[in-house]
């Protein structure tokens, strides 16, 4: 792993640490901390969300000749980090800052920071596909990619256990805000520093230098590959989502002590670390699909797990969560690695994908997907607060907790057979 896959991944990290904060804690915050009722909540992130995705669209329409080598995607990319930075923290500091106006702060301050968090994504996960080498380096780098996710979901895990205890959330949450965006413009920009001087004799397009897994592959059939694909995305995304950011609420609602909420939390991140290694493994000794099916299993007893007897009790959390976030981690890292190399072998055809367009795309379904499982997640909570006395230990957000990674599961069983293996 040379100095500049390393820069990557640290400079992953620092994304990954904005993009776990607003999927664990967005709703949590807004509804626990800005009171902000449930349904309102879910409408303000899910237009934000949709928003978000259209701007993915454009944003990597508009960077397809401006972030055609690892070079100058990551000088987008350091550009776009600096503007999420700031946005990030305004809205963690929004109770803060605006007092009662928190609908208003939120759309807006929200539409910010998905339009400068465009800037930041599309490009950097676009150098998935102008990394030169094989399938095999971009599994590798997609293995990366969710080893240092899982890092930083990790922070954050701990990091809302400690903000669940706090005697002041405001303070705590515009704290978390600064130190993430803080983290993430650093990070940001010293893969930029490193890259300036690693690719400097690399060609204005590397991806195009890479060989394809399949140097007969038609047109046509990558497109129809990629609609597969981006399905499969959001089938995924939406249920990851839902569970992502229920996690908190039943830490609240379900679990009794301390200790237990911050085991589930950390539990789901460690089983998405530990994924990683052994799916890219999975995936080289034997295929794709085979990896793709083990942490499907994983994610299908895991949600088993949480609607056993004593779901919020300590003795089950860290087997269950441990194998939810194996299933869904190891899924996500065996899509984005399809996408990456499917985007690369399309250079061998007579209308080749741009790799902003392509991932451009991608986070726009899984972005559509969040926004109706944002949604879902105002529902639930719902129901949760509505009928939580008479429900017991099955309660709304228990269901969904088990109900979620079944059927995303599914959904990897189902689309096992398109994926392909590593060339």
């Amino acid at each position: 792993m040379t100095a500049l896959w390393r820069a990557y991944g640290v400079g992953h990290f620092g994304k990954s640490l904005m993009w776990h904060s607003s999927e664990l804690l967005f709703a949590f915050y807004l509804t626990e901390v800005c009171r902000m009722a449930p349904q309102v909540m879910g409408a303000v992130l899910a237009s934000a969300l949709f928003a978000s995705g259209l701007m993915d669209i454009a944003v990597g329409h508009l960077l397809r000749t401006h972030a055609r080598s690892v070079r100058s995607a990551a000088g987008v990319q350091a550009w776009g980090a600096c503007g999420a930075g700031l946005a990030f923290f305004l809205f963690l500091g929004m109770e803060l800052l605006f007092g009662g106006q928190h609908v208003i702060a939120a759309m807006a301050i929200g539409l910010v920071f998905r339009l400068a968090y465009a800037f930041y994504d599309v490009p950097q996960n676009a150098i998935l596909s102008l990394a030169p080498g094989g399938d095999r380096l971009r599994a590798g780098l997609a293995s990366l990619r969710f080893v240092c996710s899982g890092l930083a979901s990790l922070a954050i895990a701990g990091a809302a256990a400690l903000l669940l205890a706090h005697a002041r959330p405001s303070a705590a949450f515009a704290a978390l805000g600064a130190i993430v965006g803080i983290t993430a413009v650093s990070t940001a920009l010293g893969f930029l520093w490193v890259a300036r001087s690693a690719t400097a004799g690399w060609p204005l397009a590397a991806a195009s230098a890479a060989p394809a897994s399949s140097q007969d592959v038609s047109a046509a059939r990558t497109r129809r590959g990629l609609v597969r694909l981006l399905g499969l995305a959001f089938g995924v995304s939406a249920c990851a989502v839902v569970f992502t950011k229920l996690e908190p609420y039943f830490a609240a609602y379900i679990l009794t002590t301390q200790a237990a909420r911050g085991t589930l939390l950390a539990a789901v991140a460690c089983g998405g670390i530990a994924s990683q290694p052994v799916t890219f493994w999975v995936a080289s000794r034997w295929n794709v699909p085979v990896a793709c099916r083990v942490c499907a299993m994983s994610a299908i007893a895991g949600a088993g797990a949480f609607l056993l007897p004593g779901t919020g009790a300590v003795a089950w959390l860290p087997a269950t969560g441990f194998l939810v976030g194996f299933g869904l981690q190891g899924l996500g890292m065996l899509l984005w690695t399809a996408v990456a190399n499917l985007t690369s072998a399309s250079a061998r055809t007579p209308a080749p994908l741009a790799p902003t367009v392509v991932f451009g795309l991608l986070t726009f379904s899984q972005k559509c997907a969040s926004a109706l499982g944002t949604l879902a997640i105002g529902a639930i909570l719902g129901a949760h607060q509505a009928g939580a006395a008479n429900t017991g230990r099955l309660a709304p957000v228990v269901l969904a907790m088990g109900a979620v990674p079944l059927a995303c599961a599914l959904v990897g069983l189902v689309f096992a057979r398109h994926l392909k293996p590593l060339g």
